[in-house]
C-alpha cells in the first residue's frame, strides 16, 4: 500500500512544489517530506495504524494549509480508512487499488495597496483620507486610512483575484479631491491574479494592467513574491483656501469691500452732478 500527496494552488490544478509535510507514524516517530516539481509526495511500506500528513513549511507567496489528515491502515488487510473530514483546503479518499491521497490546497498571500500622496510639485502631503471598498458603489467599507508625514498610507492583506475600489474623502487642508468629468470624487480600482509558483503577479489599477516587470512609475510593484505591494502615486492640486472668520484677511476684504463700496457711491454722485 502507498499513500499520494499532492499540493496544488487553491481553487486550481497548479501543481505547488516545495512544500513540506510531516508525516507522524503509527509509533510516534516523523518523517518531513518536500513535494517534488510536479507538487507530488508518495509514501511507500505503510505500517499497520495511525498516520498523520500536515503540512509545516509552504513555498513563498503561499498561506500554510492548517488541515491535518489522519487515516488508519488496517492490520493484514492493509485497508485505509479516514478519521477527518474534507473541505475546501483539502480532500482524500482511496483509490481503486486501494492505496490512499489527500490533495492539500494552498491559498496566495494577501498583497497591500500603498498610496503615495503628493502635489503636483512633488510634495508629500499629510493627511489624506482614502476609503476601500469592496463595491464599485462605494457602499461596503473595508478599511479607512489618512496618510502619515511621509505622505503614505497602506491597505493591509487584500484578497487576490477580488476587486477593490478605493477613492479620497478628505484632502489635506489648501488641496482638493480629484475629481471625475462628473465633478465626482475619483474612484480607483485594483485587480490582483497570482500564480507564486510560476512568478506571476498580475495586476490591474484603473483598468489598466501591470505585471512583475513593472518596478518603477506611478502604478509599480515593490516586496517579494512572499510579501507583494503594489504601490500607487496620487496627486492633489493646491487650491486657494478663504481665509477663516475674524482673520486678519478676513478684516481686509471687508476693508476693501467698503472702499470699493464708497468709491462706486462717489463716482455715481459725480456723475449725476456733472449731468446736471
Amino acid at each position: 500500500m502507498k499513500f499520494d500527496i499532492k499540493k496544488v494552488q487553491e481553487g486550481t490544478s497548479t501543481p505547488v512544489s516545495g512544500a513540506v509535510f510531516r508525516h507522524t507514524l503509527p509509533n510516534g516517530s516523523t518523517e518531513d517530506l518536500e513535494t517534488n516539481g510536479s507538487g507530488e509526495i508518495t509514501i511507500t511500506g505503510l505500517a499497520s495504524g495511525t498516520h498523520k500528513i500536515k503540512e509545516t513549511k509552504s513555498p513563498d507567496g503561499y498561506q500554510l494549509n492548517p488541515n491535518e489528515v489522519v487515516f488508519n491502515v488496517a492490520s493484514g488487510t492493509g485497508k485505509i480508512t479516514f478519521t477527518s473530514g474534507t473541505n475546501s483546503l483539502v480532500t482524500h479518499g482511496t483509490k481503486d487499488s486501494g492505496d490512499g491521497y489527500a490533495t492539500f490546497g494552498d491559498k496566495v498571500n494577501p498583497f497591500n495597496l500603498k498610496i503615495t500622496k503628493t502635489n503636483e510639485h512633488g510634495k508629500v502631503l499629510k493627511g489624506a483620507e482614502f476609503r476601500l471598498y469592496s463595491d464599485a458603489d462605494c457602499k461596503n467599507v473595508v478599511d479607512t486610512q489618512t496618510s502619515d508625514d511621509k505622505g503614505l498610507l497602506t491597505f493591509k492583506n487584500l484578497d487576490v483575484e477580488k476587486t477593490y475600489y478605493f477613492k479620497e474623502t478628505k484632502a489635506p487642508k489648501g488641496y482638493r479631491i480629484p475629481v471625475d468629468e462628473n465633478g465626482n470624487a475619483y474612484v480607483h480600482s485594483v485587480y490582483v491574479k497570482s500564480v507564486p509558483q510560476n512568478n506571476t503577479f498580475d495586476f490591474t489599477v484603473d483598468n489598466a494592467m501591470y505585471n512583475t516587470s513593472n518596478t518603477t512609475g506611478t502604478v509599480h510593484l515593490e516586496g517579494t513574491k512572499k510579501d507583494r505591494v503594489v504601490a500607487v502615486s496620487i496627486t492633489n492640486k493646491t487650491t486657494q483656501l478663504l481665509p477663516e472668520t475674524g482673520s486678519n484677511g478676513t478684516i481686509i476684504l471687508l476693508g476693501l469691500g467698503c472702499a470699493i463700496i464708497a468709491f462706486a457711491l462717489y463716482k455715481s454722485k459725480k456723475d449725476k452732478m456733472i449731468s446736471k
